[in-house]
């Protein structure tokens, strides 16, 4: 389903661009789950990284030789996708907040909804002051 895979990029995405979410969310959530193996080696190496505090979007791309799969990767690690569909409410915010915590709820394909109820999510800041 390709919503599903449009919530997982994005949730990727805006963990690349702000890796203290990871931090919020971390306990309702596993690589496994992803369930594109690009975005499980993603998921997985970006989240080793940031347990890691050593968080290295470089390192990540540079993990995929072939060129389909790093340009896929490139575009997950891309945090400046999408500035004309930003409804957050910070204007530099390249998506919309809202919409990828929904998406990632509503396809119930990585977060543990029985550990994660909707209103964690809703608590979670686009950006951490």
């Amino acid at each position: 389903d390709n919503g599903v895979k449009q919530a997982q990029r994005m949730l990727l995405t805006w963990i690349s661009d702000e890796p203290g979410i990871y931090h919020k969310i971390k306990a309702y959530i596993t690589w496994e789950k992803f369930s594109e193996p690009i975005y499980q080696r993603v998921a997985k190496l970006l989240f080793e990284q940031i347990e890691n505090n050593a968080f290295h979007p470089e390192t990540i791309l540079n993990s995929f030789e072939q060129e389909e799969e790093h340009s896929i990767v490139a575009k997950i690690l891309n945090t400046n996708q999408n500035p004309k569909n930003n409804q957050s409410t910070n204007d530099n915010a390249p998506y919309p907040v809202a919409d990828i915590k929904n998406t990632v709820y509503r396809k119930r394909s990585v977060i543990d909804h029985n550990r994660c109820p909707t209103d964690k999510l809703n608590d979670i800041e686009h950006r951490e002051k």
